[in-house]
């Protein structure tokens, strides 16, 4: 809250989850195949849409924490 409030940004223009955390790169939307054998069991049962990093080759779903984020970024 407080880097969005010293930087005047508008919170309708945050993209939360859109960059990669390990490297700031963009994340592109890849298919379910395209992650197979390449995220845990567990998520590749429960979860059709990834995103990945063009830079280091992170992979990213939506995960419990995501919600939680989205919490907060709400309170502005």
């Amino acid at each position: 809250k407080e880097v969005i409030r010293a930087a005047g940004l508008e919170t309708g223009h945050l993209k939360p989850f859109s960059r990669c955390t390990r490297c700031n790169v963009p994340t592109v939307t890849v298919s379910k195949a395209d992650v197979a054998g390449k995220v845990p069991d567990y998520v590749w049962q429960n979860t059709d849409t990834f995103h990945i990093c063009n830079g280091c080759r992170h992979i990213y779903w939506r995960g419990s924490h995501t919600q939680k984020v989205l919490t907060v970024l709400a309170c502005f």
